[in-house]
């Protein structure tokens, strides 16, 4: 389905899914405010919500309650955006794209199963929130620009996490509670008043942790395992 929308456009859709049916969403929106929610319960679930250039202050949210998932929100050029996805149980599997736009806010929630995570921001003064929990989990973060920041949080079980920021004074902050592996790489500049931070906190026997900082001025780096 197609929505063409030129200001404060809501659209609401529920999929109830039933043993052997797959239901799927897609929304290419165009216009100013627009506010995209899916909701999904039962079998195979698949999502996809696209909301266009010029799209100011839209936001977009998919829940998926149980079986195969897969969720997608890209946000072109937005600014003021939010766009969320949660998914619980079973397969699991994400991807958030926000480009271009500015103060774009972005948050993503998976528990149990076999989880997945791609999360890209470019623009300025972004956020992300990737909170995973149970079984095998995954995350990577991309984000180009300024003053952005990213706040993973992983429990229980393999856990890999990566960040890449490229731009000036930006925060990347992980947490893992299992089989850790984390890499966090920032390559923007920092200042003495504002510095590029990069945390990782682990706290099981055997955990990886890898952060690299290349940018010019302030840069700031902590790792604790314990």
């Amino acid at each position: 389905m197609r929505v063409n929308s030129q200001s404060f456009c809501t659209v609401l859709i529920i999929n109830l899914c039933f043993s052997g049916l797959v239901f799927g969403s897609s929304q290419d929106l165009n216009g100013s405010s627009a506010d995209t929610r899916v909701y999904q319960g039962g079998d195979f679930n698949s999502s996809s919500i696209y909301q266009a250039r010029d799209s100011a202050e839209a936001s977009a949210a998919i829940t998926q309650d149980g079986s195969e998932n897969y969720a997608v929100v890209i946000q072109d050029a937005s600014k003021g955006s939010i766009a969320t996805i949660e998914q619980s149980g079973n397969s699991h599997s994400a991807l958030i794209k926000q480009s271009s736009g500015n103060h774009n806010h972005a948050a993503l929630f998976q528990f149990d199963s076999d989880n997945a995570a791609d999360l890209t921001q470019s623009g300025l003064y972004g956020s992300a929130v990737v909170n995973q929990r149970g079984t095998s989990n995954t995350v990577r973060v991309i984000q180009s620009g300024e003053n952005n920041s990213v706040d993973i949080d992983q429990g229980n079980t393999l856990n890999i996490s990566e960040v890449t920021q490229s731009g000036a004074w930006n925060i990347g902050s992980i947490t893992q509670t299992g089989s850790g592996f984390s890499a966090v790489k920032q390559t923007g500049i920092g200042s003495s008043d504002w510095v590029n931070s990069a945390t990782i906190v682990q706290s099981t026997v055997g955990d990886v942790a890898i952060i690299t900082q290349t940018g010019l001025g302030g840069n700031r780096a902590s790792i604790t395992q314990r």
